[in-house]
Protein backbone atom coordinates (compact mmCIF):
# COMPACT_ATOMS: atom_id res chain seq x y z
CA UNK A 1 0.00 0.00 0.00
CA UNK A 2 1.43 3.36 -1.04
CA UNK A 3 -0.22 5.62 1.54
CA UNK A 4 1.15 4.18 4.75
CA UNK A 5 3.80 2.07 6.36
CA UNK A 6 2.44 -1.40 6.90
CA UNK A 7 3.87 -4.36 8.75
CA UNK A 8 2.85 -7.95 8.30
CA UNK A 9 3.09 -10.56 11.03
CA UNK A 10 2.51 -14.16 10.03
CA UNK A 11 2.44 -16.41 13.07
CA UNK A 12 3.94 -19.51 11.57
CA UNK A 13 2.02 -22.22 13.33
CA UNK A 14 1.10 -25.53 11.77
CA UNK A 15 -2.56 -26.38 11.24
CA UNK A 16 -3.38 -30.06 11.27
CA UNK A 17 -5.99 -31.13 8.74
CA UNK A 18 -8.00 -33.88 10.36
CA UNK A 19 -10.48 -36.49 9.22
CA UNK A 20 -13.72 -34.89 10.38
CA UNK A 21 -17.46 -34.96 9.71
CA UNK A 22 -19.04 -31.56 9.22
CA UNK A 23 -22.43 -30.90 10.80
CA UNK A 24 -24.01 -27.69 9.60
CA UNK A 25 -26.99 -26.76 7.45
CA UNK A 26 -25.42 -24.92 4.57
CA UNK A 27 -26.21 -25.77 0.94
CA UNK A 28 -23.96 -27.97 -1.17
CA UNK A 29 -22.84 -25.05 -3.36
CA UNK A 30 -21.89 -23.03 -0.27
CA UNK A 31 -20.18 -26.06 1.23
CA UNK A 32 -17.97 -26.33 -1.86
CA UNK A 33 -16.97 -22.65 -1.91
CA UNK A 34 -13.88 -23.10 0.24
CA UNK A 35 -12.67 -25.92 -2.02
CA UNK A 36 -11.85 -23.26 -4.60
CA UNK A 37 -8.87 -22.44 -2.38
CA UNK A 38 -7.52 -25.99 -2.19
CA UNK A 39 -5.47 -26.16 -5.40
CA UNK A 40 -4.02 -22.62 -5.33
CA UNK A 41 -3.20 -22.80 -1.62
CA UNK A 42 -1.49 -26.18 -2.05
CA UNK A 43 0.55 -24.88 -4.99
CA UNK A 44 1.48 -21.77 -3.02
CA UNK A 45 2.51 -23.89 -0.02
CA UNK A 46 4.88 -26.05 -2.07
CA UNK A 47 6.31 -23.05 -3.93
CA UNK A 48 6.97 -21.29 -0.62
CA UNK A 49 8.47 -24.44 0.86
CA UNK A 50 10.91 -24.71 -2.04
CA UNK A 51 11.95 -21.08 -1.53
CA UNK A 52 12.45 -21.57 2.21
CA UNK A 53 14.24 -24.87 1.70
CA UNK A 54 16.68 -23.27 -0.73
CA UNK A 55 17.65 -20.75 1.96
CA UNK A 56 17.79 -23.19 4.89
CA UNK A 57 20.93 -25.00 5.97
CA UNK A 58 20.97 -28.73 5.21
CA UNK A 59 19.51 -30.83 8.01
CA UNK A 60 17.45 -28.01 9.53
CA UNK A 61 13.68 -28.29 9.83
CA UNK A 62 11.27 -25.81 8.24
CA UNK A 63 8.16 -24.91 10.24
CA UNK A 64 5.52 -22.61 8.79
CA UNK A 65 1.79 -22.29 8.23
CA UNK A 66 0.82 -22.05 4.54
CA UNK A 67 -2.76 -21.29 5.56
CA UNK A 68 -1.68 -18.40 7.77
CA UNK A 69 0.47 -16.82 5.07
CA UNK A 70 -2.11 -17.34 2.29
CA UNK A 71 -4.80 -15.84 4.50
CA UNK A 72 -2.71 -12.81 5.42
CA UNK A 73 -1.85 -12.06 1.78
CA UNK A 74 -5.49 -12.57 0.79
CA UNK A 75 -6.50 -10.02 3.43
CA UNK A 76 -4.05 -7.56 1.89
CA UNK A 77 -5.54 -8.19 -1.55
CA UNK A 78 -8.93 -6.90 -0.39
CA UNK A 79 -7.41 -3.44 0.06
CA UNK A 80 -5.02 -3.53 -2.90
CA UNK A 81 -5.56 -2.23 -6.43
CA UNK A 82 -3.95 -2.25 -9.87
CA UNK A 83 -0.47 -3.78 -10.05
CA UNK A 84 -0.27 -4.59 -6.33
CA UNK A 85 -3.52 -6.55 -6.51
CA UNK A 86 -2.42 -8.36 -9.68
CA UNK A 87 0.88 -9.39 -8.11
CA UNK A 88 -0.80 -10.69 -4.96
CA UNK A 89 -3.32 -12.74 -6.96
CA UNK A 90 -0.56 -14.07 -9.23
CA UNK A 91 1.61 -15.12 -6.28
CA UNK A 92 -1.33 -16.83 -4.56
CA UNK A 93 -2.46 -18.65 -7.72
CA UNK A 94 -5.89 -17.01 -7.86
CA UNK A 95 -5.82 -16.45 -11.64
CA UNK A 96 -9.19 -18.17 -12.17
CA UNK A 97 -10.88 -16.36 -9.27
CA UNK A 98 -12.02 -12.82 -8.58
CA UNK A 99 -11.86 -10.97 -5.26
CA UNK A 100 -15.48 -11.72 -4.39
CA UNK A 101 -14.97 -15.46 -4.90
CA UNK A 102 -11.81 -15.42 -2.78
CA UNK A 103 -13.53 -13.47 0.00
CA UNK A 104 -16.55 -15.80 0.03
CA UNK A 105 -14.33 -18.89 0.00
CA UNK A 106 -12.37 -17.69 3.03
CA UNK A 107 -15.57 -16.71 4.81
CA UNK A 108 -16.83 -20.26 4.43
CA UNK A 109 -13.45 -21.73 5.38
CA UNK A 110 -13.38 -19.73 8.61
CA UNK A 111 -16.96 -20.82 9.31
CA UNK A 112 -15.95 -24.48 8.93
CA UNK A 113 -12.78 -24.11 10.99
CA UNK A 114 -14.73 -22.30 13.70
CA UNK A 115 -17.04 -25.23 14.43
CA UNK A 116 -16.75 -26.03 18.14
CA UNK A 117 -15.23 -29.43 18.93
CA UNK A 118 -15.15 -31.42 22.14
CA UNK A 119 -11.64 -32.80 21.65
CA UNK A 120 -9.83 -30.01 19.86
CA UNK A 121 -9.52 -26.25 19.58
CA UNK A 122 -8.65 -24.45 16.36
CA UNK A 123 -8.61 -20.66 16.31
CA UNK A 124 -7.69 -18.89 13.07
CA UNK A 125 -8.16 -15.19 12.52
CA UNK A 126 -6.78 -11.80 11.60
CA UNK A 127 -6.42 -8.47 13.36
CA UNK A 128 -5.86 -5.08 11.76
CA UNK A 129 -3.87 -2.94 14.20
CA UNK A 130 -4.58 0.65 13.12
CA UNK A 131 -2.75 3.76 14.32
CA UNK A 132 -4.99 6.00 16.41
CA UNK A 133 -6.32 8.77 14.19
CA UNK A 134 -5.68 6.90 10.94
CA UNK A 135 -8.80 5.83 9.02
CA UNK A 136 -8.43 3.07 6.40
CA UNK A 137 -11.23 2.64 3.87
CA UNK A 138 -14.34 1.41 5.65
CA UNK A 139 -14.95 -1.22 2.95
CA UNK A 140 -11.53 -2.76 3.59
CA UNK A 141 -12.17 -3.04 7.33
CA UNK A 142 -15.66 -4.44 6.75
CA UNK A 143 -14.35 -7.05 4.30
CA UNK A 144 -11.72 -8.17 6.81
CA UNK A 145 -14.33 -8.49 9.56
CA UNK A 146 -16.94 -10.23 7.40
CA UNK A 147 -14.81 -12.60 5.32
CA UNK A 148 -11.59 -13.18 7.27
CA UNK A 149 -12.68 -13.53 10.89
CA UNK A 150 -11.04 -10.17 11.50
CA UNK A 151 -11.16 -7.44 14.09
CA UNK A 152 -9.70 -3.95 14.42
CA UNK A 153 -7.30 -2.93 17.20
CA UNK A 154 -6.55 0.76 17.83
CA UNK A 155 -2.82 1.30 18.52
CA UNK A 156 -0.73 4.38 19.27
CA UNK A 157 2.35 3.50 17.23
CA UNK A 158 4.12 6.74 18.19
CA UNK A 159 4.77 5.07 21.56
CA UNK A 160 6.66 1.94 20.40
CA UNK A 161 6.91 0.27 23.81
CA UNK A 162 3.21 0.71 24.55
CA UNK A 163 2.28 -0.43 21.03
CA UNK A 164 4.43 -3.57 21.25
CA UNK A 165 3.00 -4.43 24.67
CA UNK A 166 -0.61 -4.07 23.50
CA UNK A 167 0.03 -6.13 20.36
CA UNK A 168 1.83 -8.86 22.32
CA UNK A 169 -0.99 -9.07 24.86
CA UNK A 170 -3.47 -9.41 22.00
CA UNK A 171 -1.45 -12.19 20.34
CA UNK A 172 -0.97 -13.98 23.68
CA UNK A 173 -4.73 -13.90 24.23
CA UNK A 174 -5.41 -15.36 20.78
CA UNK A 175 -2.81 -18.13 21.16
CA UNK A 176 -3.64 -19.17 24.73
CA UNK A 177 -0.39 -17.57 25.99
CA UNK A 178 1.73 -19.78 23.72
CA UNK A 179 3.20 -16.72 21.98
CA UNK A 180 3.86 -13.78 24.31
CA UNK A 181 6.70 -11.74 22.82
CA UNK A 182 6.12 -11.72 19.07
CA UNK A 183 6.82 -8.00 18.68
CA UNK A 184 9.98 -6.45 20.11
CA UNK A 185 10.46 -3.34 18.02
CA UNK A 186 7.79 -1.18 16.39
CA UNK A 187 8.46 1.61 13.91
CA UNK A 188 6.82 4.77 15.37
CA UNK A 189 5.80 5.80 11.83
CA UNK A 190 3.73 2.64 11.30
CA UNK A 191 0.14 3.34 10.31
CA UNK A 192 -1.21 -0.20 10.13
CA UNK A 193 -0.15 -3.74 11.01
CA UNK A 194 -1.78 -6.98 9.92
CA UNK A 195 -1.67 -9.78 12.48
CA UNK A 196 -2.53 -13.32 11.43
CA UNK A 197 -2.76 -16.04 14.07
CA UNK A 198 -3.34 -19.78 14.04
CA UNK A 199 -3.80 -21.75 17.25
CA UNK A 200 -4.42 -25.49 17.26
CA UNK A 201 -4.65 -27.96 20.11
CA UNK A 202 -6.01 -31.44 19.64
CA UNK A 203 -5.62 -35.02 20.71
CA UNK A 204 -4.39 -37.41 18.07
CA UNK A 205 -6.14 -40.75 17.88
CA UNK A 206 -4.00 -42.86 20.23
CA UNK A 207 -1.46 -45.44 19.14
CA UNK A 208 -1.09 -48.77 20.92
CA UNK A 209 1.79 -48.18 23.31
CA UNK A 210 2.92 -51.83 23.27
CA UNK A 211 3.52 -51.67 19.51
CA UNK A 212 6.08 -48.86 19.80
CA UNK A 213 9.55 -50.04 18.80
CA UNK A 214 12.95 -48.63 17.86
CA UNK A 215 13.77 -48.34 14.17
CA UNK A 216 15.85 -46.29 11.74
CA UNK A 217 14.73 -42.72 11.04
CA UNK A 218 16.34 -41.41 7.85
CA UNK A 219 17.27 -37.76 8.36
CA UNK A 220 18.57 -37.50 4.79
CA UNK A 221 20.12 -39.73 2.15
CA UNK A 222 23.16 -40.53 4.26
CA UNK A 223 22.12 -39.92 7.88
CA UNK A 224 19.91 -42.10 10.04
CA UNK A 225 19.12 -42.34 13.74
CA UNK A 226 17.45 -44.90 16.00
CA UNK A 227 14.17 -43.53 17.35
CA UNK A 228 10.95 -44.86 18.85
CA UNK A 229 8.40 -45.54 16.10
CA UNK A 230 4.66 -45.54 16.82
CA UNK A 231 2.61 -48.13 14.99
CA UNK A 232 -1.07 -48.64 14.26
CA UNK A 233 -3.01 -50.65 11.70
CA UNK A 234 -5.64 -48.52 9.98
CA UNK A 235 -6.74 -46.92 6.71
CA UNK A 236 -5.29 -43.47 5.95
CA UNK A 237 -5.54 -40.89 3.20
CA UNK A 238 -2.14 -40.99 1.49
CA UNK A 239 -0.71 -39.16 -1.52
CA UNK A 240 2.60 -39.58 -3.34
CA UNK A 241 3.60 -36.32 -5.07
CA UNK A 242 6.23 -37.14 -7.70
CA UNK A 243 6.61 -33.52 -8.80
CA UNK A 244 7.50 -32.22 -5.34
CA UNK A 245 9.17 -35.45 -4.19
CA UNK A 246 6.87 -35.64 -1.19
CA UNK A 247 4.76 -38.28 0.55
CA UNK A 248 1.70 -36.91 2.34
CA UNK A 249 -0.43 -38.71 4.91
CA UNK A 250 -3.43 -37.47 6.88
CA UNK A 251 -3.21 -38.45 10.56
CA UNK A 252 -6.67 -38.13 12.14
CA UNK A 253 -7.40 -36.25 15.35
CA UNK A 254 -10.31 -36.96 17.68
CA UNK A 255 -13.08 -34.77 16.29
CA UNK A 256 -16.38 -34.94 14.51
CA UNK A 257 -16.46 -32.72 11.46
CA UNK A 258 -15.01 -32.64 7.97
CA UNK A 259 -13.00 -29.51 7.38
CA UNK A 260 -12.29 -27.95 4.02
CA UNK A 261 -8.86 -28.84 2.64
CA UNK A 262 -6.70 -25.83 2.00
Amino acid sequence: MHFCSCALIALLLAVASADHHLHHNRGSEDHMSCHKLSAPNADFAFALYKRLNARTAAGNNIFFSPLGISTALSVLSTGAHSETHSQLFSSLGYSTLNQTQVNEAYQHLFHVLGQSQENQKLDVGNTIAVHSGFSPLEKFLNDVKQHYSGEVLQINFTNPAEAADKINRHIANKTQDKIKDMVNDVDPETMMMLINYVYFKGKQKPFIREWTHEDDFHVDGSTKAQVDMMMRMDYYHFYEDAVNHASIIVLPYNSNYDDCPS
